[in-house]
């Protein structure tokens, strides 16, 4: 056991956490142990109102308890040491010289632990001669490089590889609250996004050579290192270009992570075009801004895009993790004619905006992916063309995506960059199509103006037909007679930032009300969350119309306006009479039958109502559109249901207002029911 445990102290939290069991069971471990031939340890101090354990003392007692989920308890607390306390060292030189430790142990395969100082050092020389990442870092550890040295193997050994135990160590930088690694840092799942795009780009065109010319930590070409080990194995080891910075502690970090890898570091003058300063075939990747950095102004943001595309290297690609406020949202000023000659240029080949939640500290934020390439070589100045994928509204699980999400987007990302036709014939999922001089001309989100890519067909056989024909004949509807089976054309689909762009809807928000207001009688109905999710019968709930009329900016619902809600989850109906009350926070689309002529209440609800439940976005849902010759057919027969399903709501109603007045009426003896005995 490392001996600088002895002067570690841990928080029953941190034994928790640490243990891998939730917090009350450390505590029923102190209550069940404590007069036991082998007590739980006492505490040795306490910081913060919180009662302080020495390490040592508690990693004796899981090991010999057996107690725990984790076989690696007492590496996983060592690597916790270098971030928190080593006594005698400040906190950042200890974490600089466990993963200096860990570099020259990956180059080595000594067991540091065993070794003198100046053996240690000997070591560091060799492998480091020049002092570009590591020598330095050792040599300030002084009297507690010892200490270093067993921590070092202890971690690798529990990591298996120095590599996993210096990923290991700054996985748990954010806890550690380390802004120099974690301001502006993107998540694990981000980060796994970009590798796997970097890679699908680079597949096929020989040894991966990246570059990055911000000085950073290196997360971004870690993740597409790994990703690359993971696809290719062992062969063919890569090579990474960062800033010439000696001095520079991130940078200095990075080459280190790079190092354990067994990545061929190169020296890289970030004022160089990047085809220039390494060989050729160095693919861009680079997050904006660096690990590290405070938030930037979207105008700096396209500014190191606009040199990025100057860097890039013909025939490579430049891939941009970014804010989607520059990269995706609306822009106006600098940031808007900064980032129109970069679409001008015709280098943005694919732009992907990503859902919240990668962004760990700014969990509302979201980041975007631009990739940067050679233009199209069969299209005209007027035709050129980007893609846009939007998964702003995919579910994010601590920190990642799903799996079968991102496979799909690494596949659309890749499909993009063929030719048109190429474009054409693939099966996109989250991807659309968007002239340039569209957005070009447009300062609104860039995700607004795009068609989508999909075609094909589909063919149920008539099933969907017949049943159709089967139920509004057994109704007794009048038009049953015309329903008969389509040509099996996918839709049209739109997202509703589109539709509202155009003007096709208007988003109208709903009433606050006094709940005091709304009861069971009244001239007009609510219509609320509660209704939407079948939770109250429509209709149930009512207030005066005179009292309604009072409230300052009152508004009642038309006819064909559609009631939503994005919470608890989406859901929607057609107000078929109008006339009704929408209650915050419950909304209105109201559409514009001239500027969006496809579009149907009833095909608009059915669409909300079909969204995944974490979809909260409603701009970001897509929406079908109805050929228009179809549209008059479908609302006459819609109406005839919609006349019926209101006659059976309305029953419904009353139904309901009976059976309360009913049980009210009877229970308060205001209501007396003739039986056989009282008759």
């Amino acid at each position: 056991m490392p001996s600088v445990l002895d002067s570690l102290t841990l928080s029953l939290p941190d034994i928790a956490e640490l243990a891998h069991v939730q917090r009350p069971v450390v505590s029923m471990w102190r209550r069940r142990y404590a007069t036991a031939a082998s007590p739980f340890p006492e505490a040795v101090a306490t910081r913060r109102d919180q009662q302080r354990f020495r390490a040592s003392e508690v990693t004796a007692w899981i090991e010999r308890s057996g107690l725990g989920r984790n076989p690696s308890f007492a590496a996983d607390v060592a690597m916790r040491a270098a971030l928190d306390e080593v006594p005698g060292l400040d906190a950042d030189v200890a974490l600089d010289g466990l993963t200096s430790l860990l570099y020259v142990k990956a180059q080595t395969g000594e067991l540091l632990g065993a070794l003198g100082r100046a053996e240690v050092l000997d070591l560091a020389d060799e492998v480091d001669p020049d002092d570009h990442l590591a020598y330095s870092e050792i040599e300030a550890l002084g009297d507690r490089l010892g200490d270093l040295c067993e921590l070092a193997d202890t971690a690798a050994d529990a990591a298996y590889t120095p590599a996993g135990a210096l990923e290991a160590v700054l996985l748990d930088r954010h806890r550690a609250g380390r802004r120099t690694l974690t301001e502006s840092a993107a998540s694990e799942g981000a980060l796994d996004v970009v590798g796997r795009i970097v890679l699908a780009l680079t597949s096929g065109r020989g040894p991966l050579t990246l570059a990055n010319p911000h000085a950073d930590c290196g997360d971004l070409l870690v993740a597409a290192v790994r990703a690359g080990s993971d696809a290719n194995g062992d062969h063919d080891a890569p090579a990474c270009a960062v800033p010439d910075a000696r001095t520079d502690p991130a940078t200095r970090l990075a080459r280190r992570r790079l190092g354990v890898l067994g990545v061929r570091v190169l020296d890289l003058d970030a004022d160089d075009a990047v085809g220039h300063a390494v060989s050729p075939g160095a693919t861009i990747v680079a997050q904006l801004p660096p690990v590290g950095s405070p938030p930037w102004s979207d105008d700096d943001v396209l500014r190191a895009v606009e040199t990025l595309a100057v860097q890039r290297e013909p025939g490579r690609f430049a891939v941009v993790l970014g804010p989607a406020s520059a990269l995706v949202g609306a822009v106006d000023g600098e940031a808007e004619k900064l980032r129109s000659s970069l679409l001008r240029n015709d280098q943005v080949r694919s732009v992907v905006e990503l859902p919240a939640g990668l962004l760990p500290g700014r969990s509302r934020e979201r980041l975007a992916i631009w990739v940067l390439g050679d233009p199209p070589a069969d299209v005209g100045l007027a035709e050129q063309w980007t893609t846009v994928s939007d998964l702003a509204g995919e579910r994010v699980t601590g920190g990642a995506l799903d799996e079968g999400v991102i496979d799909d987007l690494v596949t659309d990302v890749v499909a993009a960059q063929g030719t048109r036709r190429d474009v054409q014939g693939h099966a996109f999922r989250f991807t659309r199509f968007a002239y340039t001089s569209s957005l070009v001309a447009s300062r609104s989100d860039l995700s607004v103006d795009f068609r989508r890519l999909r075609v094909g067909r589909r063919d149920d056989g008539g099933r969907a037909a017949v049943r159709a024909h089967e139920l509004a004949t057994g109704l007794g509807l009048a038009g049953a007679e015309s329903v008969v089976p389509g040509p099996g054309r996918d839709p049209r689909r739109e997202t509703l930032r589109s539709v509202e762009a155009r003007g096709g809807v208007r988003r109208i928000s709903g009433n606050r009300l006094d709940p005091r207001a709304i009861g069971t009688v009244g001239e007009v109905p609510v219509v609320g969350p509660a209704e939407l999710t079948g939770d109250v019968i429509l209709g149930e709930r009512r207030m005066d119309r005179l009292a309604f009329s009072t409230l300052p900016a009152a508004r009642y619902t038309e006819p064909g306006d559609v009631i939503f809600c994005t919470a608890p989850y989406p859901a929607a109906v057609v107000d078929h009479v109008g006339l009704s009350v929408v209650e915050f926070p419950a909304q209105v689309l109201r559409i514009d039958r001239a500027r969006a002529p496809g579009l149907v209440p009833h095909v608009l609800a059915e669409d909300i109502s079909s969204q995944r439940a974490t979809a909260k976005r409603w701009r970001t849902w897509e929406v079908r559109e109805v050929p228009e010759d179809q549209v008059s057919a479908l609302e006459e027969l819609l109406a005839a249901v919609g006349q019926r399903e209101t006659l059976v709501l309305d029953e419904a109603r009353r139904l309901a207002e009976l059976r309360t007045t009913l049980t009210r009426g009877v229970a308060d003896a205001l209501i007396q029911l003739r039986t056989v005995d009282n008759a």
